[in-house]
C-alpha cells in the first residue's frame, strides 16, 4: 500500500509540474483563468512534493524543510473555487475582499512557526525521530478542521455553478454544452477526497491513505482537461449571468411575450437547437434582455424552459404518431443529444419518451 502511495504522489507531481509547463506554453494560458488554474496546479506540485519528501524519510535528515511544503495544500480548496468563479465570471477579480481565504493558510503558517519553527535544528529532528510531531492538533484537531474549512468552498464552488446555471437557462435553449462538465467533475473528485481523507484522519487506514492520493491524481487531470476542452469555447453573452439577475425581478411586457411566443409559434423557431435569447429577439426586432424579462414574467419560466416545453409537445406528437427512432425525433424537435432529450422528457413528461408512446399508442386503439 506505501509503494502504491508513494507512486501516486509521485504521479500527482508530475502531472501538476507538465500540466504548469503545458498551459503557460499555450496562448490560452495567459487568460485570467487559466494564469489562475497554473498557480493550483503549482500548488499541488509543491503539497505532492512536500508529501514525497515526507515520505522518503529525508525528513529526519533535513528537518528544517518540514512543515512548509505542506501547509500549501490549505490554499487548494479555495484556489479552487476562485477558478470555479473566474470560469463562470470573465471578469471576476480576486481582492482585497477576498482575503478571508487565504487565513487559513495563514493561521497555519502562525502555528508551524510558533510550534516547530523556532526550535533548533536538534529539537526539530527530535520531534520526528521520537515522533513527537504526531500530536492530537497536528494528527485529528487540524485536519478535521481543514476538511471542514474545504468542505465549505465545496459547498460554495457548488452554489455558484447552480447560480451560473439557473443564468444559463435565462438565455439559452441549450446548456448541456455550457454547463461546464468539467468543473462538476473535478468537484466531485473534491468531494470524494474530503470525504476520504476525513475517514484517514480518524482510521489511518492505508487503503483510505492510497484513496487520497488517487482523489489528487484525478483533481488535477480533471481540473486541467477542463481547462484545455474549454480553450475557445463560445462566450456568446458574458454578461448574462448579471443580465438574467436583473431579468427575474421584472414582470416583463405582456406584449412582447406575445410577439415572441407568436414568432416561435408560427415560425417554430423552438426546433433550432442553437435557438439563443438572441436569436428570438432578432426575429421579433427587439432586445433580448427585454425579451428574457418577458418570458420569466409573464410565462413564468425561464427561456430555456419555456422553449423545452414547446420542443416536447412537438416530440410527444412525433411519438405518438411517427415510427421514427426516439433518438430521431429528439433531433427533429431541436435537442442536441439524447440526454438532454431524455431529462426534459421526465421533467414536463413525467415520463420516458419510450413509454409515452407505448401509452399514448395504447390509448389510440
Amino acid at each position: 500500500m506505501s509503494q502504491l502511495s508513494e507512486a501516486l504522489a509521485y504521479a500527482s507531481a508530475l502531472q501538476a509540474v507538465v500540466y504548469c509547463l503545458f498551459l503557460s506554453a499555450r496562448p490560452g494560458g495567459r487568460g485570467r483563468e487559466h494564469q489562475l488554474l497554473i498557480v493550483l496546479l503549482a500548488v499541488f506540485a509543491i503539497e505532492k512534493s512536500d508529501q514525497i519528501f515526507q515520505m522518503s524519510g529525508a525528513v529526519i535528515d533535513h528537518p528544517r524543510w518540514a512543515m512548509i511544503g505542506n501547509l500549501f495544500g490549505a490554499l487548494i480548496a479555495p484556489l479552487i473555487y476562485f477558478y470555479v468563479r473566474t470560469r463562470i465570471e470573465p471578469s471576476f477579480r480576486i481582492g482585497m475582499r477576498h482575503a478571508w481565504a487565504f487565513a487559513p493558510f495563514i493561521l497555519l503558517i502562525i502555528y508551524a512557526v510558533g510550534t516547530f519553527h523556532i526550535l533548533s535544528f536538534d529539537q526539530k529532528r527530535a520531534m520526528f525521530e521520537d515522533r513527537l510531531i504526531l500530536t492530537p492538533m497536528n494528527v485529528l484537531a487540524l485536519p478535521i478542521l481543514g476538511s471542514l474549512v474545504n468542505f465549505g468552498f465545496f459547498v460554495a464552488s457548488i452554489l455558484a455553478l447552480r447560480a451560473h446555471d439557473r443564468s444559463l437557462m435565462a438565455w439559452f435553449s441549450d446548456i448541456e454544452n455550457r454547463s461546464m462538465a468539467g468543473i462538476r467533475q473535478a468537484l466531485t473528485v473534491m468531494a470524494a477526497f474530503l470525504i476520504i481523507h476525513i475517514v484517514w484522519t480518524l482510521t489511518q487506514a492505508d487503503g483510505a491513505g492510497v484513496l487520497l492520493n488517487a482523489c489528487h491524481f484525478l483533481l488535477i487531470n480533471a481540473l486541467a482537461i477542463s481547462a484545455i476542452r474549454s480553450e475557445g469555447q463560445n462566450r456568446e453573452k458574458a454578461d448574462y449571468p448579471a443580465a438574467a439577475a436583473q431579468d427575474r425581478k421584472a414582470s416583463g411586457d405582456p406584449q412582447l411575450f406575445e410577439r415572441a411566443d407568436q414568432a416561435l409559434r408560427d415560425q417554430q423557431l423552438y426546433l433550432d437547437p442553437n435557438l439563443t435569447v438572441a436569436k428570438l429577439a432578432r426575429a421579433i426586432n427587439a432586445r433580448p434582455r427585454d425579451v428574457s424579462a418577458a418570458i420569466n414574467g409573464q410565462a413564468g419560466r425561464n427561456f430555456f424552459e419555456h422553449i423545452n416545453r414547446y420542443r416536447i409537445d412537438a416530440a410527444k406528437a412525433a411519438l405518438a404518431s411517427s415510427d421514427k427512432t426516439v433518438l430521431d425525433i429528439a433531433f427533429a424537435a431541436g435537442f442536441n443529444s439524447k440526454s438532454a432529450f431524455n431529462a426534459a422528457f421526465r421533467r414536463f413528461a413525467a415520463d420516458t419518451p419510450s413509454a409515452y408512446r407505448r401509452q399514448a399508442r395504447a390509448d389510440s386503439r
